[in-house]
């Protein structure tokens, strides 16, 4: 994919490292924290004072582990 929507992002997230169940797409829940990770977003300043491509991670915003998921 070239480009992933945030609310994509979101629900990748909440799948992979969290291990839990996907919002519904048309939830006000992931309305919301689409729009909380947006302002976020637009807060976070890269080194050199220009916005980064990717405030989540270097890599892969959703390579972090959850230190809540069970331990396999």
């Amino acid at each position: 994919l070239k480009q992933i929507g945030l609310d994509e992002m979101v629900q990748i997230c909440m799948v992979v490292p969290m291990a839990s169940k996907p919002l519904p797409w048309d939830s006000k829940e992931l309305a919301a924290l689409t729009a909380y990770t947006a302002s976020i977003q637009k807060k976070f300043i890269a080194a050199g004072g220009k916005p980064a491509k990717n405030p989540c991670a270097a890599k892969n915003p959703c390579a972090a582990k959850n230190p809540c998921a069970p331990k396999k």
